[in-house]
């Protein structure tokens, strides 16, 4: 918006303000989540807005006493360098594409168990037990560790149970998957599987076991580098176009989206990729 170094320390102060979103979400798979985004999004913009046409926030928004870090977090000291990167660093850099319609962090057991099924032709009736180790923060981030109930896609993209017990029966996990929230094909599985956390694995990172009714132990790691899930552009495209079958866009109009996509340094504005995405009706 080509606000001026002052105007952009009150948009950020502001913003502060108009934060929202809470986890809690996942806990009881409601859908709020669907809202945080946007919210998110508006927030920081009409902080910015509000910031151009002379509003002023708090200097100490983040770090003091009655500040963001102590109201959300109960430490101070986490303000410390937060801003350090301004500018430089820009997080849509770090986005990348999820291969499976689940949450980020069930992202690599999935593709995991995925690698197991595919070596070892298991099945969901030769499984004893699965135990899925994860970083200590992800094992305990809310939602994960769920075996419902459940009444929300909200909560099946979170569930560890869910989502995995949903890839050994179909070998795969899609979106109609997840809406099948009382599956008694799932639900058998859910009591076998265990989320562990394990100190020394890295952010993304897992390690899964699987014992099998007749005796065998089968394992896969997956420890997520700068290079996993990072595709180029072309590579996108085509992840992005053998997810037509899910997507409420035909064809000719999903070409078209990507087309955009490929070319957005050079448009002239936003307002052509979001009439691209547009849908007709509601997936699911």
């Amino acid at each position: 918006m080509g606000l001026s170094l002052d105007q952009t320390i009150e948009a950020i102060a502001i913003a502060t303000s108009l934060s929202g979103g809470l986890n809690q979400t996942w806990v009881d798979g409601s859908k709020e989540w669907r809202f945080q985004v946007g919210q998110a999004a508006r927030g920081g913009i009409l902080a910015a807005e509000l910031a151009a046409d002379g509003g002023t926030g708090a200097r100490h928004a983040f770090e003091g006493p009655a500040g963001f870090f102590h109201a959300f977090a109960g430490d101070r000291s986490l303000a410390a360098g937060c801003g350090a990167h301004l500018g430089q660093n820009w997080e849509t850099l770090t986005v990348t594409f999820k291969l499976y319609p689940v949450c980020a962090i069930l992202q690599t057991p999935v593709t995991a168990l995925v690698r197991l099924i595919d070596q070892h032709g298991l099945r969901a009736d030769q499984v004893a037990s699965l135990r899925l180790c994860l970083n200590p923060y992800e094992a305990a981030y809310p939602g994960i560790d769920r075996a419902g109930p459940f009444n929300d896609v909200g909560a099946t993209l979170m569930s560890a149970q869910f989502c995995l017990g949903a890839t050994l029966t179909h070998g795969e996990v899609r979106l109609p998957h997840l809406y099948r929230f009382a599956a008694p094909e799932y639900e058998r599985l859910w009591p076998r599987i265990a989320v562990l956390p394990q100190e020394g694995l890295g952010q993304a990172c897992c390690r899964i076991e699987v014992n099998t009714i007749d005796g065998r132990t089968l394992a896969d790691e997956l420890i997520a580098g700068p290079d996993t899930f990072n595709y180029t552009a072309t590579e996108e495209a085509d992840l992005i176009r053998g997810l037509g079958p899910e997507i409420d866009l035909p064809a000719e109009r999903l070409e078209a989206f990507i087309d955009l996509a490929l070319q957005i340094d050079t448009l002239p504005s936003v307002r052509p990729l979001l009439e691209a995405t547009r849908i007709s009706t509601p997936v699911g």
